[in-house]
């Protein structure tokens, strides 16, 4: 008994089917990677912002010093941010007198949750 062997060329159903399977699968694997990382940029991107908000609030802190440590307590710190972050708001306390406490508190919502960003530093009179 001889086997012959059918000469037919192309791919079969099944094959066809598992090759758009195979390419549908990498697709949304591409689109769902791609999706994750315009999400992570948007939050690296509120992150900058925020960083720079405090910064330029610490900077204000130590002009304000410039003019004597009493006066920082009046500082209306809210109009020295950007206010470009959905509810953003800044909380400045201080403690002590010589050499000055304060610490900065930056916060935000951010995909219905609150963030924040603080930091402490310590300001002399000059």
């Amino acid at each position: 008994m001889t086997l012959t062997k059918n000469s037919k060329n192309g791919f079969t159903l099944i094959e066809a089917m598992l090759a758009v399977g195979l390419i549908s699968l990498t697709m949304f694997t591409l689109i769902a990677s791609f999706h994750y990382a315009l999400a992570m940029n948007a939050v690296s991107r509120n992150r900058i912002v925020a960083m720079n908000d405090v910064r330029r609030v610490a900077e204000q802190l130590r002009i304000a010093a410039d003019n004597g440590l009493s006066g920082v307590a009046s500082v209306q710190w809210n109009n020295y941010i950007s206010h470009s972050l959905p509810n953003e708001a800044v909380q400045v306390s201080t403690a002590g007198s010589d050499p000055l406490t304060a610490t900065i508190v930056l916060s935000w919502n951010e995909k219905g949750r609150t963030e924040s960003m603080q930091i402490d530093t310590k300001v002399t009179a000059r």
